[in-house]
């Protein structure tokens, strides 16, 4: 999800997202799932995930995706304003 700023979800919560997202590895890997903000993990896939694949990660119960609740809440309190 991105604003005129680019994709501010992250910038939102990057006190609280995992360490090893960076700007070049972020690409296809935050998304809104049922209402909650996930996070695709590099054991997922590839450091540059394709659409599909972090997608299917996402929805995959087998794979932890959803985003801490710290992260979720820094990130949609944007979106609530």
């Amino acid at each position: 999800v991105r604003d005129s700023d680019g994709e501010f979800l992250l910038a939102e919560a990057a006190m609280h997202i995992p360490h090893w997202i960076t700007p070049e590895n972020s690409e296809h890997r935050v998304y809104i799932y049922r209402n909650q903000l996930h996070i695709v993990p590099l054991s997922a896939g590839s450091e540059n995930i394709g659409i599909n694949d972090a997608l299917a990660a996402v929805m995959d119960s087998g794979v932890f995706t959803l985003a801490s609740a710290p992260a979720a809440a820094a990130a949609f309190s944007r979106l609530d304003e």
